[in-house]
């Protein structure tokens, strides 16, 4: 399942609630994860994973080519841990 209404559709199946209300829930979902997100704070979907902040020092590389030196500046990214529910079923 890639596309959102396969999701809402499977979704809707199994609990035998309308697309609309399971569409409103999955919209709710996104906007608490991304404005947790936005405060740096984490979200965790209990015994799946966790969705968290983190920050990336700088550090210099050399262009393969040219072997000249860059800078990559400090700056934070996101990032997905997986718990060991979810790993296992791999």
């Amino acid at each position: 399942m890639r596309k959102r209404k396969e999701i809402v559709k499977a979704i809707a199946n199994k609990t035998e609630l309308s697309e609309a209300i399971i569409n409103e829930v999955l919209n709710g979902l996104v906007d608490v994860i991304i404005n947790q997100i936005k405060k740096k704070e984490s979200f965790e979907m209990y015994g799946l994973f966790k969705i968290y902040v983190t920050e990336v020092k700088a550090r210099t590389y050399r262009h393969i080519i040219t072997k000249l030196p860059y800078v990559i500046k400090t700056h934070n990214t996101v990032r997905i841990k997986a718990y060991k529910k979810l790993k296992d079923l791999v």
